[in-house]
């Protein structure tokens, strides 16, 4: 095994893949999304990108893997409550809406190929679908009757239908009742791993849905990674990492997601920068903080994963980024009475422009690498210039 090698075996199966959208599931490596969208009959938009803080939504218990996912969000007046389950390669899905007054809302369903991956969809005799480039063909059947009002302003083929009631989206032809059980059957499996912590289940419900709500497919180093939040990586042109962030998400994932928690690890040493250091954050299209780092946790993280999963390979690719990483903390991030610090150095881009943020080379950005931006503890720090780099420390 080796970093590309597990790459290419977890860039596959349905999951909440897409950034913009916690209601959209998505089939790698194709890249085919099923988009589920809303049209409350109060609102002339239809609700197509969900995350959290978008309309009370509220993302439930899941599974790592996309096998079982459960929220709720709230159009119009109306809750409604979006379930999916994979079983046996086939995607389910099951949208039941709660009580509400007016009309019913409707749901749009739409089918579209993200990220310029080849093949094509199609809307045939009021069914969706896709082929792709290697001959698959996937078809979209719904048990939702047409919705006659609502006209959906979107740019890919979709379905229109009327959610006065559950309405069951899948790939294979299915049923209300054969989606609920399908649901019942992936959710029992969630909550039975869970129950497996005793009295730290609910924990690790928080923590495991968290982190698995939060993992997305990066198309532009063809990954699987977990940013801190979709609004953060969406306001930042794709994914937002940062450093000790994503050391213990990989940690955390490490509980019982081999896979993730090596793909985490990796994500953020990738993204070092020339000067041989993983940055404090790093972002799409090669935004990165060039001035600062964050705590290296980075080999304590490789050990706890080695000795949980014993993966030697993983250990001889992670061990020279990480060497140079703390070479660099040790040369550039000590006092002249050679204890360590944090610092922020003042780096000027190929543009003459300063770098991603604001707070280069100043106290703010030394704040930064310590990963504890706002802690009181480094109220009455100061800057000491030491070879044109900035260093901070608390005067005692």
């Amino acid at each position: 095994m080796d970093h590309d090698k597990l790459r290419k075996l977890t860039n596959r199966g349905w999951n909440t893949w897409y950034t913009p959208s916690m209601t959209s599931h998505v089939l790698l490596p194709y890249g085919f999304c099923i988009g589920l969208c809303f049209k409350s009959r109060s609102e002339p938009k239809v609700i197509r990108f969900l995350k959290v803080g978008d309309r009370d939504l509220r993302p439930a218990e899941r599974s790592w893997d996309g096998a079982y996912t459960r929220l709720s969000f709230s159009a119009g007046s109306t809750k409604i409550t979006v379930e999916s389950a994979e079983k046996d390669g086939e995607q389910f899905l099951l949208v039941t809406p709660g009580e509400g007054e007016g009309p019913a809302p409707a749901l749009v369903i739409e089918a579209s190929l993200l990220w310029g991956r080849p093949g094509s969809v199609f809307l045939k005799d009021g069914r969706l679908g896709a082929e792709f480039a290697d001959g698959k063909r996937v078809d979209i059947y719904t048990t939702g009757r047409k919705d006659g009002f609502v006209h959906a302003l979107g740019s890919c083929p979709c379905v229109s239908v009327t959610l006065d009631g559950p309405v069951a989206v899948a790939t294979v032809p299915v049923t209300v009742g054969h989606a609920r059980g399908v649901m019942d059957s992936a959710r029992a499996a969630v909550l039975g791993q869970e129950a497996g912590y005793g009295a730290d289940a609910e924990v690790y419900r928080a923590m495991r849905s968290c982190l698995a709500w939060n993992t997305v497919y990066d198309p532009e180093h063809d990954r699987i990674c977990t940013p801190v939040n979709r609004n953060w990586s969406e306001g930042n042109g794709g994914y937002v990492l940062f450093e000790w962030d994503t050391f213990f998400a990989a940690l955390m994932c490490g509980m019982d997601n081999r896979e993730l928690a090596l793909l985490n690890a990796f994500a953020i040493t990738d993204e070092m920068t020339d000067d041989g250091f993983v940055p404090n954050f790093a972002v799409s299209n090669g935004g990165k903080s060039r001035d600062r780092s964050q705590p290296p946790v980075g080999a304590m993280t490789v050990l706890r994963l080695w000795e949980r999963f014993r993966e030697d390979w993983f250990v001889k690719e992670m061990f020279a980024p990480l060497y140079r990483w703390n070479t660099w903390f040790h040369e550039r991030r000590r006092l002249p009475g050679g204890a360590m610090c944090w610092g922020s150095d003042d780096y000027i881009s190929q543009s003459g422009m300063k770098n991603e943020t604001t707070d280069v080379g100043n106290l703010q950005g030394a704040k930064y690498e310590s990963g504890l931006d706002n802690s009181p503890m480094y109220d009455g720090a100061v800057l000491t210039p030491r070879r044109a780099i900035c260093f901070w420390r608390t005067w005692v």
